[in-house]
C-alpha cells in the first residue's frame, strides 16, 4: 500500500526566498523536504509536487505564475513543472 500526503505544516526556512506567491495572490508555493507544496489560500487545500529524490535547495516561479523550477544539491539540473496542471 502506498501512503499519500494529505496535509503538512511547516516551512524549514533553509532555502532563501522560497515562500512564493502567484501573481493572482491565491496560491502560496514553498519547498518542504523533497516536495513543493501548493497551498490554495481560498479553499485551504494543498497539492504536493514530487519528483525529487533529495531535499530541495532552490525554487523559483515564472513571473506569470505558470511555471515552477526547482532543484536539489545531490543531482545536477532542475525540474520545471507547469503549475496550471497541478492547481485544484
Amino acid at each position: 500500500m502506498e501512503l499519500k500526503i494529505k496535509s503538512v505544516i511547516g516551512l524549514s526556512g533553509k532555502v532563501s526566498e522560497s515562500l512564493l506567491c502567484t501573481p493572482c495572490e491565491r496560491y502560496l508555493v514553498y519547498p518542504l523536504g523533497s516536495f513543493a507544496v501548493i497551498k490554495d489560500l481560498k479553499s485551504e487545500k494543498e497539492a504536493f509536487l514530487d519528483g525529487h529524490s533529495h531535499e530541495l535547495t532552490c525554487i523559483t516561479m515564472s513571473s506569470d505564475g505558470k511555471y515552477l523550477a526547482s532543484g536539489q544539491l545531490q543531482q545536477h539540473g532542475i525540474k520545471v513543472m507547469n503549475l496550471l496542471l497541478n492547481k485544484q
